[in-house]
């Protein structure tokens, strides 16, 4: 296993802040909003552990999630519910489209 380089994300390469955590699996970090009160990447998921109760962290690489290339991880939309992204989105693409 590589020794994983300090500071920066092990799924998209960008910079890390202080929203930040350790995949489980390969020990590297990456981008993971730990509040939801201001925007932030994920770059991986957290889920309960129904055997050991405890949190556990993964990155989307060890996941099979990242994007090919690199990529960056999806961004999460201050104050907005998913349904309200998802209409944004739709209107963007039915006005490129024309």
């Amino acid at each position: 296993m590589s020794q994983p380089t300090a500071n920066v994300c092990a799924v998209c390469g960008g910079a890390l802040t202080q929203d930040r955590a350790t995949c489980y699996t390969c020990g590297s970090e990456f981008h993971l909003a730990l509040r939801t009160d201001r925007p932030a990447i994920d770059c991986g998921v957290v889920w309960i552990d129904e055997e050991s109760q405890a949190l556990t962290f993964g990155c989307n690489r060890c996941l099979g999630r990242a994007p090919a290339g690199g990529g960056r991880g999806r961004r999460r939309h201050e104050g907005l519910r998913a349904r309200e992204v998802a209409r944004v989105r739709g209107r963007r693409r039915s006005s490129g489209a024309g």
